[in-house]
């Protein structure tokens, strides 16, 4: 198949609780009415490209839930009142409408096009050119749809997307919106049907491959199926050719076979990925090929060894993450997909659980690539119709990823974990995923302690939720000694990065390792407690970022958590280097806290290293000394004074590393640091670094400015502080200014009257109706018994036609004209000269359906004169809510810094991009990223 990217050239609506209601017409194929119309003008929407998480883009609003990050994407659900006890209640914005133009030439009739969906948060529903088309209610799971029949070749077609996000799926902020890629494949009528493809690789080189081959043709025929694979090192190799003969209209399984010599493997370090290319022959030529890209790895859970991946024995160093970022919501560019991997791999991450939803294709593409282990887990353990459709999406989408190494049926389903329902769902899930995928385990997250009944007795691995639920986890693993174990969950430790205090009036919990839930563990306990039993497999700790949502411990303050070990935007906290320090073997020496703090103020300081020893120096006295033991860190007290605080690492005797933590001064200089020097044209991301610092150069931690920035040659797309109480703007849309253009007056039947265009319709749509008179009467039909009838037939209104004029002044020059709303036929001419024309293409209730668009107009100086003609025989004609000249002032992105630091991520264009950060009283900041060639 061939794929076409489709995230370009969509408008967005956002359906307010005010709005109307909108009504979409399921009377005749192909006559949806208004926004889901095949003709609408939506060119007076929003235009974005996508991804795109609207709930992001919404206004903080105390009363709305704060476990989805007190966005009014739907209504509250918490327990606010006001002072007299009545509820609050939350306007809402649970209702998006998106819609794209796009051309198919007249040269692929032959051709089957499926429009593809990796994920829409939530319930939606699809139309081509005005004809419904299915609908989706998961998420997380992406869908795909054949819409070659709806296809106008050589016409424009239209796309319609409308998207409830009010009913939830998890506790924690989902977003709302088309917030994964969209593409259109395009096929030949014989094809390899999408995802259908299963690749079963070993590390002996054995490979075992089995597709599908579709034949959409009215005749049958003889087709050659061919396999090869590329290695990483270019070498090719063929599996052979398999003839097939499938009828019409059938769909055939395919299997092939072979050994790749000398494989090279699959490793966390060494990440190595071949390609399978199969192409469909039909007498030499070809008709379709599939390229999959997949690696060979084996990886066993031994019940008392732990885990193997290739024979060596690894631990799961693992963090648990849910789709989400800084000034993007849960609408994840590629490149912070990746940025986030690669954050995670320079801590000593080597397993990511994607929780408690299937992750997004591009995650795993990109943990394909950097070697990042995945635990692919669905959304809800469930064995319905519903739940098994998502579940068998999920598997095999995902089934050809190396990274994927355990699936997980669900996460802390309290419900029915611990009984019969469980049992009974997760043997029918599991024999499910057996059938699709029989080379990986299957696990569970379980909160349920040391239960084995119900879910837990059935899973091949031992998922456990925070091992203080278990008690005595050693019991439990001699109870069943068969059974491997790995911590689904684990930690849950809070802190706020750069903050050394509780402060539970701001909402603000310090950053040492110690304060945590009531069911979790600090990082350093429950990393000893596992590195200590060989038998367990490792760990994934609660989580590997701050997300938004699920505020804890201070609901009502804070917007997002703060268990993260990295904030909302990646910024490391402090945990950060503890983890790095017996996580990976390169050395660490990590000195906190920062050094700005009241004068002879006690302070605790703490060392996170993997050296021996650490010395720790205070204005060059020394303070003390310290062994370091394995999985531990360095304690010190001391009182502040300012100036500057080191500390010295030492391995076998010899010094090996030093950290300086430096009493700054005031803020006076911003420094722009961007995640790389280069990126791709048209679409790719930069991440730039904000970093306060005073006039000698030291990174300012404890005082934070209102910056604004100037980008030439990007786009800004969001910004964000890892501030945890913060409810500042992440987003920052240009400002649309509609103006009205003056006095209008209104022919009709001769007459002319002033008339208002801005009045808004109010009146229920119906409008005038046709009426239905009898105009013959027949005698009797010599073939039929009755001696008459009288015929019925509708009789047709009067043409109704109303002429719209305006004059209105102008300095000339191109200009935008908005019309809100128009009913009916319509023409528009500017000067004398036509400038647009609408045709009424609903064909039932005429007078429901309405014109709107955005026209880009020429305007002579000095005084412009608009007529609007509008024409009906069937029912409501006119203008409506106004005609208005628009005028679009460029947003300023701020945002507050926080522990020194904000952030900017820029969509890149066609040229170099050019950025400056300013603020009352500091110097400057200036970045340039490149675009590479």
């Amino acid at each position: 198949m061939i794929r076409h990217i489709f995230d370009q050239d969509w408008t967005f609506y956002l359906q307010a609780e005010t709005d109307p209601e909108v009504e979409y017409g399921f009377l005749k194929h192909q006559e949806a009415s208004l926004f889901a119309s095949r003709h609408f003008d939506s060119s007076s929407w929003q235009k974005i490209e996508l991804p795109h998480d609207w709930g992001v883009e919404l206004p903080f609003d105390r009363n709305a839930d704060p476990s989805h990050g007190h966005r009014p994407i739907s209504e509250q659900r918490g327990n606010f009142a006001d002072e007299n006890g009545t509820p609050l209640r939350t306007k809402a914005y649970p209702i998006g409408w998106y819609r794209k133009n796009f051309v198919v030439g007249e040269d692929k009739r032959d051709r089957r096009f499926i429009l593809a969906f990796e994920g829409v948060y939530r319930d939606c529903m699809v139309w081509v050119n005005g004809a419904y088309i299915d609908g989706h209610l998961s998420g997380y799971t992406g869908f795909s749809l054949d819409i070659t029949d709806q296809i106008a070749f050589g016409e424009s077609n239209s796309i319609a997307v409308r998207v409830d996000a009010s009913q939830y799926e998890g506790w924690w902020y989902e977003g709302a919106g088309i917030y994964r890629h969209v593409w259109l494949y395009e096929a030949g009528p014989v094809h390899i049907p999408l995802e259908e493809t299963y690749i079963r690789a070993f590390v002996s080189g054995e490979i075992a491959i089995h597709t599908k081959v579709s034949n959409q043709l009215e005749q049958s025929g003889v087709y050659e199926v061919e396999a090869a694979v590329t290695a990483p090192d270019g070498r090719k190799f063929s599996l052979g050719v398999e003839e097939v003969q499938p009828n019409p209209w059938e769909v055939l399984d395919v299997q092939l076979s072979g050994v790749i010599s000398n494989p090279i493997l699959w490793e966390l370090e060494n990440p190595q990925l071949y390609t399978l290319t199969l192409t469909i022959y039909r007498e030499g030529i070809p008709l379709d090929e599939e390229t999959t890209s997949f690696g060979f790895r084996d990886i066993v859970f031994d019940a008392e060894k732990g885990c193997f991946l290739n024979g060596r024995h690894i631990e799961i160093q693992g963090v648990c993450v849910h789709q989400d970022f800084a000034g993007v919501g849960v609408a994840l560019p590629d490149r912070i997909t990746q940025y986030k991997i690669e954050k995670l791999k320079e801590m000593g991450v080597n397993a990511y659980r994607s929780s408690h939803h299937p992750p997004s294709p591009a995650l795993l593409d990109a943990c394909d690539r950097l070697g990042m282990l995945v635990m692919d887990e669905h959304r809800q353990t469930s064995s319905t119709p519903e739940g098994l459709r998502q579940l068998t999406a999920l598997v095999k989408r995902d089934r050809n990823h190396p990274c994927v190494i355990l699936w997980s049926i669900g996460n802390e389903e309290h419900q029915i974990q611990s009984n019969e329902f469980g049992e009974r769902a997760a043997k029918t899930m599991i024999r499910t995923i057996r059938q699709l995928d029989d080379t990986r385990a299957v696990t569970y997250g379980g909160n349920n302690g040391a239960d084995f009944e119900g879910i837990n007795g059935v899973v091949d691995v031992r998922g456990i939720n925070y091992i203080r639920l278990v008690g005595d986890v050693d019991a439990y693993h001699a109870a069943h000694p068969g059974q491997p174990i790995i911590g689904s969950e684990e930690a849950s430790v809070v802190m706020a990065r750069g903050i050394y205090k509780n402060d539970p009036q701001t909402g603000y919990v310090s950053a040492y390792d110690e304060n945590t839930m009531s069911w979790g563990s600090t990082a350093e306990g429950w990393w000893k407690f596992y590195h200590a039993r060989p038998y367990l497999c490792g760990a994934f700790v609660w989580t590997g970022f701050d997300y938004r949502g699920e505020p804890s411990p201070f609901v009502n303050q804070d917007s997002c958590s703060n268990f993260g070990i990295m904030d909302l935007c990646g910024f490391p906290k402090d945990v950060y280097y503890y983890y790095q320090s017996w996580w990976t073997a390169e050395p660490v020496l990590h000195l906190m806290p920062h050094w700005n703090h009241t004068p002879g103020e006690p302070v605790r300081v703490v060392v996170y290293t993997n050296c021996d020893a650490v010395e720790l120096w205070l204005n060059q006295k020394k303070i003390g000394e310290q062994r370091v033991e394995r999985d531990g860190c360095a304690h010190f007290a001391t009182i502040f004074e300012p100036g500057e605080l080191m500390a010295i690492g030492y391995q076998g005797g010899k010094e090996i590393l030093r950290d300086i933590c430096v009493t700054a001064e005031e803020p006076a200089v911003i420094r722009i640091q961007p995640d790389r020097n280069e990126v791709a044209a048209d679409g790719d991301v930069a991440i730039l670094t904000v970093q306060l610092e005073d006039a000698h150069g030291t990174p300012v931690p404890h005082a934070d400015r209102l910056l604004y920035f100037r980008v030439q040659g990007g786009v800004p797309i969001g910004v964000g502080n890892g501030d945890p109480v913060s409810t500042e703007p992440e987003v920052f849309p240009d400002l649309v200014e509609d103006h009205p253009l003056g006095e209008w007056f209104l022919r009709q039947g001769g007459i002319v009257i002033p008339v208002s265009v801005e009045t808004p319709c109010q009146e229920k749509p119906w409008g005038r109706q046709d009426l239905m008179e009898i105009t013959e009467v027949e005698e009797g039909h010599p073939a039929f018994n009755d001696r008459k009838r009288l015929i019925w037939s509708v009789q047709s209104s009067p043409e109704e036609c109303k002429e719209y004029t305006v004059s209105f002044q102008g300095e000339g020059g191109k200009a935008q004209l908005v019309f809100k709303k128009i009913y009916g036929e319509y023409e528009i001419r500017l000067n004398g000269t036509q400038i647009a024309a609408g045709k009424d293409h609903s064909t039932k209730h005429r007078d429901r359906d309405w014109s709107s668009c955005v026209l880009d107009v020429s305007l002579v100086k000095g005084e412009n004169r608009l007529t609007v003609v509008c024409k009906s025989s069937t029912g409501r004609c006119g203008l409506h809510d106004g005609v208005y000249r628009r005028s679009t002032r460029r947003a300023v992105w701020s945002r507050s810094t926080f522990g020194g630091k904000c952030m900017l991520l820029v969509r890149s264009q066609q040229e170099p991009i050019h950025v400056e950060a300013f603020g009352q009283g500091l110097e400057s900041g200036h970045a340039v990223i490149g675009i590479a060639q």
